[in-house]
């Protein structure tokens, strides 16, 4: 039934009051959401807490993901990532550059490895010798390691420049592996852990707090072993330090590469390849000094 004139003025009265409380609640989430560098005092960020976070960090510079986003509260990521023991667990990043193959399956992985050169297009391909090739700047080498029913297969992808990101090499590798597995053979460091823990040189940058820049300890760690770790570039994204020989000729680098949460850090022993063993003592040994405790790979 319709309303008379005498109670139609209060609903207009109303209607009135409500629009003004609207439009006061919209323009202050509109105002908050065009200035989202002043939230609310009720989420403001605490300033001791970010600060904190901060110091535990090993990034050379904040990342720009970091940069640009507004942390509401404490940050998930930046807990330091300990065993009840205190020793710092390192995370790896991506997948390893290496792949083993062992017993029966050495020399179906070996053909296999083969026919996968051999598919590539010529113009990719540059030969380097028995059981290497370049396949556009990443250098891959293959060799059979030990005797009898202890046989091992070790492929080994590394980039020609050692201003590549880790991924390339870590991509040929996985290429690889795929392809050994199409033909039946999976390679150990696809398959189980503790082969691919072995064989792990690349690392998220840990959250721990630091003792010391881990440059700082690479430079000592590389010196202990009568070698001169020095700065030979620094680009947008990359801080690159390297080691040569007297006619400059590579052997070692530490490279520390920005990604869009931690960054990482990754080791190569370019004048051995198939050290990796030595690579991640070397890559371990840096964070233990670095971290002033002990550390783990925790895939």
């Amino acid at each position: 039934m319709a309303g008379t004139p005498s109670d139609a003025a209060p609903r207009a009265e109303r209607r009135d009051v409500v629009f003004a409380v609207a439009g006061v609640v919209l323009g202050f989430v509109g105002g908050w959401c065009l200035h989202p560098s002043t939230p609310p005092s009720s989420v403001q960020p605490d300033s001791s807490q970010r600060r904190r976070d901060a110091e535990r960090t090993l990034l050379p510079r904040r990342p720009l993901a970091e940069q640009n986003t507004i942390l509401v509260g404490a940050d998930p990521d930046a807990e330091e990532a300990l065993d009840p023991d205190g020793t710092a667990r390192l995370k790896p990043a991506g997948a390893p550059r290496v792949l083993t193959f062992a017993d029966e399956d050495v020399d179906p992985a070996r053909s296999a490895v083969d026919r996968f050169v051999a598919a590539l297009r010529p113009d990719l391909v540059r030969p380097l010798g028995p059981g290497a090739v370049d396949l556009d700047g990443i250098r891959v080498q293959w060799r059979v390691e030990g005797e009898g029913p202890g046989r091992t297969l070790r492929v080994v992808a590394l980039p020609e420049d050692p201003y590549t990101f880790e991924r390339r090499p870590a991509r040929v590798a996985e290429a690889i592996g795929e392809w050994t597995i199409v033909n039946g053979v999976a390679p150990a460091t696809m398959s189980g852990f503790e082969a691919r823990a072995a064989v792990v040189t690349c690392i998220h940058a840990p959250r721990a707090r630091a003792k010391v820049s881990p440059f700082v300890a690479a430079k000592e760690e590389f010196r202990a072993r009568g070698l001169t770790l020095a700065v030979e570039d620094a680009v947008q994204s990359q801080i690159v330090e390297l080691v040569r020989d007297a006619k400059g000729v590579l052997l070692w680098s530490f490279v520390w590469e920005e990604d869009q949460q931690h960054g990482t850090y990754a080791i190569r022993h370019h004048a051995d390849p198939f050290d990796t063993v030595g690579e991640q003592a070397l890559l371990l040994a840096i964070f233990r000094r670095a971290l002033g405790r002990e550390v783990r790979i925790d895939w």
